[in-house]
């Protein structure tokens, strides 16, 4: 069944290639969906894909680029309202 992740990282996450990162790992599971900063420099991404990939993308997301540096990841699953084709960095 087709699960949707929305999560938000806080720490050293702006500036490091987080979203390069999160971009990269969910399309290497296969997931869809975007990622993007937010002005309370905190980064908003939104996944879609199956549960088991969902999982281990959130491990992922705790991980964080090389330079970043994860103190937050706040995270909640829920159905889909709209579909992805994609997922994509937003600005």
């Amino acid at each position: 069944m087709l699960t949707e992740l929305h999560a938000v990282i806080s720490g050293k996450v702006q500036g490091v290639g987080y979203r390069d990162f999160v971009r990269a790992n969910a399309e290497e599971l296969g997931l869809k969906g975007w990622v993007k900063n937010k002005s309370d420099d905190t980064v908003e991404i939104l996944a879609q894909g199956y549960p088991e990939k969902l999982r281990a993308f959130s491990e992922l997301l705790q991980e964080g680029s090389v330079l970043a540096k994860v103190s937050g990841v706040a995270t909640e699953f829920r159905t889909p309202k709209i579909l992805y084709d994609d997922f994509s960095v937003k600005a």
